[in-house]
C-alpha cells in the first residue's frame, strides 16, 4: 500500500499495550546467510519522482514525475519518457492487460482525469473522473480500476474505459480484496467496505476520537488492518473481511502511525510508527510491529528513522522501508536483522518478486535499483566459505585462521602468515578496497598503516601503504559503514583522548576524518559491534574503567544518535573483546571475547541491543596475543 493522507482511529477497551509485544521479543534461530541487498544502480528519471509501480510479467517499472511517467526496462535500464499533460499524482499497472493508469493532478473543483497508457505502444488515453483523484487500485479478475477522489470512488470500466461514481465521500486510501471483489477505502474519518458487484457501501465504526491513517488488505486469510491515530495513541485494528465485525489487535502510547503493510505469503502484517516515548531527544525513535498471523505482536524492534512507505517481497521473506535521509532499510523476515542501505531521499516503493529488484524514487528525480540477488559480505569471512572467521596471532608472530563453522563453532585451523609480531595494532575493517574481500589493517611499530588484501580463499594479496603517523593512535575501531556512504569506515583514538572518524573512499584510501567527540580516553576497550541495537546502522561498544560496557548508538550518517546506553556489568574481566560480525549464523552481529583464564566466549546479540546466553567456544585462548 501506498502512502498518501495521515489519519487515524481505534476502539481503546480491546487494545494490546504496546510494552506487551516488546516483552515477546524473537531471538531468532541460526541460518544459513541469505542474499543480500546492494545498491545496484540510480538513475535519473526526471523531476519530483514519487509514484513507483512494476510489471513483473514484462519486468517494466513505472515512475511518476512531475514532466510524466518514466517508463524504466528492468533488463536494460533504459528509460522512456511519456507525457501525459498534467502531473501524475499515482500509478497502478494491470499485469493482464499490461495498461497503466495514472491519476492526474487537477483542480479540486473540477472533475479530474485519469491516463492510461498502452504498455505496448505507449499510446496515451484520457478518462474523465471525479475531482482531484489520488491513490489507484485494479481488481486484476475484473478489469475494474478504482481511482480515490474527493466525489468517492471512480470506477473505469477496463475494457470499454467507461467511467462511474460510487458516493462513498471523499476518499484518501485505497486496497481491494481481488478474491471477494470489496473495496476497502478511508475517508472522512472512517473505514468503508463497498461490494463492487452491487456498489453498496457498508460503514464500518472504528471507534471516537479513531482517525484512520493506513490500510492494507490480506487476501489470503480476508482480514483487513487499518493503522489509526487517536489522541496519543498509535494503534492497529483488524476487520474480519466476512463478517465487517472490527476489534482492536495493539495500541502503542506517544506514538502516531507512519506506515502498514501485509505480506500474504508469510502471513505477516507490518505496522510502523513513530514514537516520542517520554519526550525526550533520546527516547525518540522509529519502531515496526512484526504480527504473525493477525494474532498477538511477535516483535516489536527498534528502526531508528521512523518506517516509511513499506514493500514486501514474500519470496524472500524481505520487507523494505523509506528511512529518510538514510535511504531504504531492509528487514530480514526470518532474522529481524535490519540493514540500511544508503541512496537518495526515498519516497515511494515497489518489489519485482521475480528479477528480486526493489525500486525506490527519490523527489529530487532519480530512482534507485537495489539488486537483492548479491551475496550477503560478511566482516570475516577471509576463507571464502559464507561463514565469519576469526584471526589470531600467536607469541611468535604466526597469524592463524580460525574458519568459523557458521554456527558458532570451528573449522581446523590454518597459518595465514608470520611475523606479525612486528605490528602494534591488527583490525579486520571488513572489505576496506573494493573488492569484496575481507581485509585487515595493522599498524607497525613505526606508526605506518598497511592495509593486506584479502584473497578471499584464506590469503593475501601484496599490502599497500594507507598511512602514516598512526602511532599517535591507542586505538583503533572497525564499525563498518559508520557515515552511510556505502563503504568500511574506521574509528580512531588519540592520545588526547579524542575520537575521530577516518572515512574510507571504498577503494583502500581516506576522505577527510572528522571530530566524533572527546574523552574516549576513559575507555579501556572500543569495539566496532555492527548494528548492534538493531535499528539499522553501525554502533560501538565501549568498556569504561570500571567494566562497564555501553552502547554508543549510530546515527548512520556519522555521528551519534542519542546518549549512551549501559548493556553490560563486570567487562573487566575480559582480556579482549572483538567483533568479528555474525559468528553464530542467526543474521545479528556477536561479540567474541576472551577472559584473563584464556577461555573465549560468544555474546551473541538479540534484537534491540540485548544479548542472548553466553555461550564457551573454546579454551587456551591466552596465549594469542591479538584477536580479530
Amino acid at each position: 500500500m501506498r502512502r498518501f493522507a495521515d489519519r487515524g482511529r481505534s476502539r481503546w477497551g480491546t487494545l494490546v499495550a504496546a510494552a506487551g509485544v516488546a516483552s515477546l521479543l524473537i531471538s531468532g534461530i541460526p541460518t544459513s546467510p541469505a542474499a543480500a541487498d546492494i545498491v545496484a544502480d540510480i538513475i535519473d528519471v526526471g523531476p519530483e519522482a514519487s509514484d513507483v509501480a512494476v510489471n513483473p510479467v514484462t519486468n517494466t517499472v513505472y515512475v511518476t514525475t512531475r514532466d510524466g511517467l518514466t517508463v524504466i526496462n528492468g533488463k536494460t535500464q533504459a528509460t522512456v519518457k511519456i507525457a501525459t499533460g498534467r502531473t501524475p499524482v499515482a500509478v497502478a499497472v494491470n499485469t493482464a492487460t499490461n495498461k497503466i493508469y495514472l491519476s492526474l493532478k487537477s483542480d479540486p473543483s473540477a472533475p479530474g482525469s485519469v491516463a492510461i497508457v498502452n504498455g505496448a505502444t505507449h499510446a496515451v488515453a484520457k478518462v474523465t473522473v471525479g475531482a482531484a483523484p489520488g491513490e489507484l487500485v485494479i481488481d486484476q479478475k475484473t478489469n475494474k480500476i478504482y481511482a480515490g477522489t474527493l466525489d468517492g470512488v471512480s470506477v473505469i470500466n477496463g475494457s470499454t474505459n467507461a467511467s462511474s461514481i460510487i458516493n462513498s465521500g471523499s476518499v484518501s486510501t485505497l486496497a481491494i480484496n481481488q478474491v471477494t471483489h470489496r473495496l476497502y477505502t478511508l475517508g472522512g474519518g472512517g473505514l468503508n467496505v463497498i461490494d463492487t458487484s452491487t456498489n453498496a457501501v457498508t460503514r464500518i465504526d472504528l471507534g471516537t476520537n479513531a482517525m484512520p491513517s493506513y490500510l492494507a488488505v490480506n487476501q489470503v486469510t480476508n482480514k483487513v488492518y487499518v493503522a489509526v491515530r487517536a489522541r496519543q495513541y498509535a494503534a492497529l485494528e483488524v476487520v474480519d473481511g466476512a463478517t465487517n465485525q472490527a476489534g482492536g489487535m495493539f495500541s502503542d502510547l506517544n506514538a502516531s502511525p507512519t506506515s502498514l503493510s501485509v505480506d500474504e505469503k508469510n502471513n505477516r502484517v507490518y505496522f510502523g510508527r513513530s514514537s516520542l516515548g517520554d519526550g525526550t531527544i533520546s527516547s525518540r525513535t522509529g519502531l515496526l510491529a512484526i504480527f504473525d498471523d493477525g494474532g498477538p505482536g511477535r516483535v516489536d524492534i527498534r528502526t531508528g528513522a521512523a518506517p516509511g512507505a513499506i514493500a514486501v517481497n514474500g519470496t524472500t521473506n524481505k520487507v523494505y522501508f523509506e528511512a529518510g535521509y538514510r535511504g531504504t532499510t531492509v528487514v530480514d523476515g526470518k532474522s529481524f536483522a535490519l540493514s540500511t542501505l544508503s541512496h537518495p531521499f526515498t519516497g515511494t516503493l515497489a518489489v519485482n518478486e521475480a528479477t528480486n529488484k526493489i525500486y525506490a524514487s527519490n523527489w529530487q528525480g532519480s530512482v534507485t535499483i537495489i539488486d537483492g540477488n548479491s551475496p550477503t559480505p560478511l566482516k570475516n569471512d577471509f576463507s571464502g566459505d559464507r561463514k565469519t572467521d576469526l584471526l589470531a596471532r600467536d607469541a611468535s608472530g604466526v597469524l592463524w585462521l580460525y574458519p568459523g563453522n557458521g554456527a558458532a563453532g570451528w573449522l581446523p585451523r590454518t597459518q595465514v602468515g608470520s611475523a606479525w609480531n612486528s605490528m602494534t595494532a591488527v583490525v579486520s575493517p571488513g572489505d576496506f578496497n573494493g573488492d569484496k574481500k575481507p581485509d585487515v589493517l595493522a599498524r607497525d611499530g613505526a606508526g605506518h598503516l598497511w592495509m593486506y588484501p584479502g584473497n578471499g580463499a584464506g590469503g593475501w594479496l601484496a599490502r599497500v601503504h594507507v598511512g602514516s603517523g598512526w602511532n599517535a593512535i591507542t586505538a583503533i575501531v572497525t564499525p563498518g559503514d559508520f557515515n552511510g556512504d556505502g563503504t568500511a569506515d574506521i574509528l580512531a583514538r588519540d592520545t588526547s583522548g579524542t575520537l575521530w572518524l577516518y572515512p574510507g573512499d571504498g577503494r583502500g584510501d581516506w576522505l577527510p576524518r572528522t571530530n566524533l567527540g572527546t574523552g574516549w580516553n576513559a575507555l579501556t576497550a572500543i569495539v566496532g559491534s555492527g548494528d548492534f541495537n538493531s535499528d539499522g546502522t553501525p554502533d560501538v561498544l565501549a568498556r569504561d574503567g570500571s567494566g562497564v560496557l555501553w552502547l554508543y548508538n549510530g546515527n548512520g550518517t556519522g555521528g551519534w544518535a542519542w546518549d549512551r546506553q549501559k548493556v553490560g556489568e563486570g567487562w573487566n574481566s575480559m582480556t579482549s573483546i572483538v567483533a568479528p560480525g555474525d559468528f553464530n549464523g542467526d543474521g545479528r552481529p556477536d561479540i567474541v571475547a576472551r577472559d584473563g583464564s584464556g577461555s573465549l566466549f560468544l555474546y551473541p546479540s538479540a534484537s534491540g541491543g540485548a544479548w542472548l546466553p553466553t555461550v564457551r567456544i573454546g579454551q587456551g585462548w591466552n596465549g594469542m596475543t591479538a584477536l580479530l
